[in-house]
């Protein structure tokens, strides 16, 4: 703003010195620093108000490029949703069609069946699986001498 140094305020002093009076020149000095201090104070709140309207402007700016993307994303996410139905339609009738499939695999898969597998089970109870089990050597020995 103004670049008022040392020198010029002795000016100004000295020349209100000799045209108020030595008097008169305290209270010209304290009413000079009312004003001076009413003026900061003044220029303080409008600034303060200018950065404030600014940042209010900002703000807006802000809410508005939130909402742009906001509805962006929202249309995306409606798009997405509409193509997953579509999807899961296929999905619905290509599993219904495997289900068809594999109904008619397991049943005649079942009709199949070999004899042997009934032989193999008859030494061992529903359940039990004599590979699976690891015992000790005496068990086994009496599992042996079952079997005999």
């Amino acid at each position: 703003m103004f670049d008022v140094g040392f020198w010029e305020l002795l000016v100004i002093g000295v020349i209100a010195l000799i045209v108020v009076g030595p008097d008169r020149l305290p209270g010209l000095m304290r009413t000079v620093g009312l004003w001076v201090g009413r003026a900061r104070a003044t220029m303080y709140s409008i600034r303060e108000e200018v950065e404030r309207e600014v940042n209010t402007q900002g703000l807006r700016d802000t809410e508005r490029a939130i909402r742009e993307s906001v509805e962006d994303t929202a249309r995306e996410v409606s798009d997405t949703a509409r193509s997953a139905d579509v999807s899961q339609d296929v999905r619905d009738s290509l599993e219904g069609a495997t289900r068809n499939g594999s109904d008619a695999q397991s049943t005649s898969a079942e009709t199949d069946a070999p004899a042997g597998d009934a032989e193999a089970s008859e030494g061992s109870a529903p359940g039990e699986d004599d590979g699976a089990a690891i015992g000790s050597e005496p068990e086994k020995e009496q599992k042996a001498s079952n079997r005999e």
